[in-house]
């Protein structure tokens, strides 16, 4: 009998010895890459200057507060003194935004950070601008790329002539090319500048209204264009079958659904196309539909697809004929010249030279307008 009573505590002691270790690796906190050339970095700078004074960008309102308290644990008992703190944005209603500081906690931060009892502060945007920071000589953007403006920005809180940026990126990330991107961007600007500085002020008055020549002309051009897109009413279109002409529908019969879809209301519509069952049916839908029936094709030439038919949402169950614009001819009547058309074919509904009506399924008359194929 005492030779399980042994083995048992036998296991006890093993289960021990083994929970002290796991409880030891447990402990051991892992640090990123990032981490580590962050804790060399200001080691390497605090012990050079004792009196370094740095602000470290972070992407998140947790990434700050995180970071904020790994260097307060890292260098907790080390000589080089070395205090920080966080300071973020207010609180909101996005992910990151169950944490927050309200005005008085940020200008405290800041106010520790002036009198020098904190020489490290952990920082998202909101330090970027708006707020007094005092100067600094150690920047460090931890994971940490905007745009160039973003760039230019954090460098600015910098204002001592010994200033140091970093930034703690990982090699071959989005995130480089981003930064890369940035400073080329910089380099553009102090050319632009300096081209600037060289140039004589009448000189330059007059590449600038040169410049703002082309502006104008351009968004004249859009203006333009947007408004011969408008050129024509619904009632002054007609579409045909692009392989034999037939006729599809006219202009005042296109209703647009979920802002993409050009449906057909006419109901002799389905008189004149073959109707097949869509090879396509079970897979992707088009956007917002419900349900995707058959596909539609001449009935003259047989051959040629005018498009699908689809059940919306506000369809009210019933099926409406949608239409592909790159296989039909557009037919334009110019009142004007009285009898004259011009017929052209478009590859995008946004070519039209005129706007369809959104489809509104308690603006129309079920009884004029048949959605069914019956």
């Amino acid at each position: 009998q005492s030779h399980p009573n042994a083995f048992l505590q036998y296991l006890i002691r093993r289960h021990s010895k083994i929970q002290d270790k796991l409880q030891q690796l447990a402990s051991k906190k892992a640090e990123s890459e990032h981490l580590r050339r962050l804790k060399d970095l200001l080691s390497v700078h605090f012990f050079y200057k004792p009196n370094t004074k740095a602000i470290i960008f972070a992407q998140t309102k947790y990434h700050a507060i995180r970071i904020s308290k790994w260097i307060s644990d890292t260098f907790k008992f080390n000589e080089r003194k070395i205090r920080a703190d966080f300071c973020i944005g207010h609180k909101g209603e996005g992910r990151d935004d169950r944490f927050g500081m309200t005005g008085k906690q940020q200008y405290n931060v800041l106010q520790k950070f002036r009198e020098d009892k904190v020489n490290v502060l952990v920082a998202t945007s909101v330090l970027e601008e708006g707020l007094d920071v005092p100067d600094c000589n150690l920047i460090i953007r931890f994971l940490y790329v905007k745009d160039e403006i973003s760039r230019k920005q954090t460098g600015g809180r910098g204002r001592s002539k010994d200033t140091r940026h970093y930034a703690l990126l990982e090699s071959g990330s989005k995130e480089e090319q981003r930064e890369k991107l940035n400073q080329f961007k910089d380099q553009l600007v102090e050319c632009a500048l300096e081209l600037m500085k060289s140039k004589s002020l009448e000189a330059l008055s007059s590449e600038i209204i040169s410049r703002q020549i082309q502006i104008l002309k351009v968004v004249e051009e859009e203006r333009l264009r947007k408004q011969k897109r408008k050129a024509y009413i619904p009632e002054q279109v007609t579409l045909f079958c692009k392989g034999c002409r037939a006729f599809v529908c006219n202009g005042q019969d296109l209703r647009v659904i979920e802002n993409s879809h050009h449906a057909v209301l006419d109901r002799s519509i389905w008189k004149r196309v073959v109707v097949k069952i869509h090879e396509a049916k079970g897979k992707e839908l088009p956007k917002g539909a419900l349900k995707m029936e058959k596909r539609i094709s001449c009935k003259k030439c047989r051959y040629q697809s005018w498009g699908i038919s689809c059940i919306f949402p506000n369809s009210c169950g019933l099926e409406l004929p949608v239409l592909k614009c790159k296989d039909l001819i557009f037919e334009y009547y110019n009142p004007l010249i009285g009898i004259g058309t011009t017929s052209m074919p478009h590859s995008k509904w946004t070519q039209a030279l005129f706007e369809v009506e959104d489809y509104d399924s308690t603006k129309y008359n079920l009884g004029k307008y048949i959605l069914s194929s019956e």
